[in-house]
């Protein structure tokens, strides 16, 4: 996990050995699909990221699974792959911490034992706020109380979103925001972390689905604030229909702050075993990704009921 405060400007993108074994794997699993045709990546010598890991959103812990599965489960996926961030959230319009707790406390420690365990360094875990946004200040105070919820239950928070898919509208898996309410949005979570003592939890936005339009006009509001650019440690998106794209990455770069992709997935609900359409579609958006800045890529979903 980083060090220091990432509210200071950062120099320029380092070159990231470890990205290129990760693209060599995901190019390897792209070969292996249905292509026909022999093709020739290019690679130019610029500057790269340094690329910090995968990772994935985790579901609620399904009850009826029982406990030796669950460990094995989180061993394949987790230490096995490398994954160094979890994502959490569901539906959250009830905001209760005993909802929250029964949903993602046993997962969360089980993951974090397995961790220790096995000498890895600490998981990174991300809380995913979704819920009614119309009041902003409530909004925000909503967002630090289960912060500080969970972390009077053993479970800190090392960065916190300001609202999942916020270009959408459906309030129990989202969390509808306008662009210009952004740095009211963030300032706001800033503020009352470091209020209560969480100046060390970072923040990540907007987490919109694509990076589009909307994902534009949401940046332009952030960067128009500049307590707000300093209050943001991290921009993230989602990569469905529109992985990240040039312009928008020479943007954001000139900012010097971290790039999270924290959710995306292929587009049909059937999933088979050895399926190569499958694994070629995600190496293209996670080749994408990577070609403007990537530096966490996370998965939509781990595993769950």
């Amino acid at each position: 996990m980083t060090t220091g405060s990432s509210r200071d400007r950062k120099g320029p993108m380092r070159p990231g050995a470890r990205c290129w074994r990760v693209v060599a794997a995901v190019m390897l699993a792209a070969a292996l699909s249905h292509a026909t045709k022999q093709v020739t990546i290019t690679v130019q010598d610029l500057p790269q990221q340094t690329f910090k890991g995968f990772g994935s959103n985790s579901h609620a812990d399904p009850e009826e699974m029982p406990e030796h599965v669950k460990e094995k489960l989180v061993t394949v996926l987790w230490i096995d792959l490398d994954f160094t961030a979890m994502r959490f959230a569901r539906v959250y319009h009830k905001w209760s911490i005993p909802y929250i707790l029964a949903d993602f406390e046993e997962n969360i420690k089980l993951k974090q034992r397995l961790y220790a365990e096995h000498g890895k360094d600490s998981l990174i875990l991300l809380f995913n706020p979704t819920g009614t946004t119309d009041n902003t200040e409530q909004w925000t105070e909503d967002i630090v109380n289960i912060i500080d919820s969970l972390n009077a239950h053993g479970i800190r928070c090392d960065y916190t979103g300001v609202g999942n898919e916020p270009n959408q509208h459906e309030h129990e898996w989202a969390a509808p925001i306008r662009p210009q309410d952004f740095p009211a949005i963030i300032n706001g979570v800033r503020q009352k972390l470091d209020a209560r003592g969480f100046s060390d939890i970072k923040i990540i936005a907007p987490e919109a689905s694509n990076v589009d339009d909307y994902y534009w006009q949401s940046i332009e509001a952030i960067v128009s604030d500049e307590e707000c650019v300093n209050n943001l440690d991290g921009f993230a998106f989602h990569s469905y229909n529109m992985s990240m794209i040039q312009p928008t990455w020479e943007w954001l770069r000139e900012y010097g702050k971290e790039l999270w992709q924290t959710e995306s997935s292929h587009f049909t609900i059937d999933e088979h075993f050895n399926d190569s359409m499958v694994a070629a579609e995600m190496s293209a958006m996670f080749l994408a990704d990577m070609n403007f800045g990537c530096e966490r890529w996370l998965y939509w979903i781990d595993a769950g009921p």
